[in-house]
C-alpha cells in the first residue's frame, strides 16, 4: 500500500502536466495588433525597384555585404544600400524586409538596423529560412513578421483538418501564391481561420487584375505583383 502512494503521486504530477500543456497547446488567441499592419487593406505590395506612389508596401531584401555591412536592394545585384540609411529616409512608409542572408550574424545586424533607426513599427521581416526567423523574433518580439514556408504549411494542414487550435501562431503575415502543389490558399477557410487569429494573407500575382480581383473579393488583405499600377486600377472602386 506505502509502495502505491509515491507511484499515485507521481501519476498525478504527470497527469497534471500533461493537463497544462494541453491547455497551453489548444488555448491560442489572437495575435496582437501591429503597427505596421494597421495600413488600410487591401494593400499593395511591390519590389522597392518597381514601386511607386501606388504602392502601400515596398517589399526589399536585405543581406550582409562583403564589409559585413546590412544592405537593402535586389538579391544578386553588386550593391545594396544601407538599410539603416532606407530606414531612416522611408519614415513615412512601412516596409516589408525580405532576410536573404541565413547567416546568424545577418540578424543581428537587421535587428540593430531597426532599433538604431527606431523602425520596429513600420516594418515587417519576412526569410524562407525557419531559424533566420524564430531568431529575429527572439531579437525582436515586437515587430511583425511573415510566416515562413514550414508554418505556412502546418497551419494550412491543421486547418484543413480541423485542428486550427492546436496552432501556435508565431506570425502576423501570410505571403502565398493561390496555389502551391496540393495547397490551395485561396481556399475561403484558409482565410477565415487566418483572420481568426488577427494574421493577414497576402497573395502573390502576377499582371492578371481579373485574378487580382477574385483574390480581394474572396478577402486577401493584399497583393503583390510587379504591376502595382494594375491593383491600383482594380482596388479603385473598392
Amino acid at each position: 500500500m506505502s509502495r502505491d502512494i509515491p507511484l499515485r503521486m507521481a501519476a498525478s504530477v504527470i497527469i497534471i502536466i500533461l493537463m497544462f500543456t494541453l491547455h497551453r497547446a489548444i488555448t491560442v488567441g489572437p495575435r496582437p495588433e501591429r503597427a505596421a499592419l494597421a495600413v488600410p487593406s487591401p494593400w499593395v505590395l511591390a519590389p522597392g525597384a518597381v514601386a511607386g506612389p501606388e504602392t502601400d508596401i515596398p517589399v526589399w531584401d536585405v543581406w550582409l555585404d562583403g564589409k559585413g555591412v546590412i544592405v537593402a536592394g535586389s538579391f544578386g545585384g553588386t550593391t545594396g544600400t544601407p538599410l539603416t540609411a532606407l530606414l531612416a529616409d522611408r519614415r513615412d512608409r512601412v516596409l516589408m524586409l525580405n532576410l536573404v542572408d541565413e547567416r546568424p550574424q545577418a540578424v543581428e545586424r537587421l535587428v540593430a538596423a531597426i532599433l538604431a533607426t527606431d523602425a520596429g513599427a513600420r516594418v515587417i521581416v519576412a526569410g524562407s529560412d525557419e531559424r533566420s526567423l524564430q531568431r529575429f523574433r527572439r531579437r525582436a518580439p515586437d515587430v511583425a513578421t511573415v510566416a515562413g514556408p514550414g508554418e505556412t504549411r502546418v497551419f494550412y494542414l491543421l486547418q484543413k483538418l480541423g485542428l486550427r487550435r492546436l496552432h501556435r501562431a508565431h506570425a502576423d503575415l501570410y505571403l502565398v501564391p493561390p496555389s502551391r502543389g496540393w495547397q490551395r490558399f485561396d481556399d475561403p477557410g484558409f482565410l477565415r481561420q487566418a483572420h481568426a487569429l488577427n494574421q493577414k494573407v497576402v497573395f502573390i500575382v502576377g499582371d492578371d487584375p481579373a485574378e487580382m480581383r477574385r483574390l480581394l473579393t474572396l478577402g486577401a488583405d493584399g497583393i503583390f505583383t510587379n504591376r502595382p499600377d494594375l491593383v491600383e486600377m482594380v482596388t479603385g472602386d473598392w
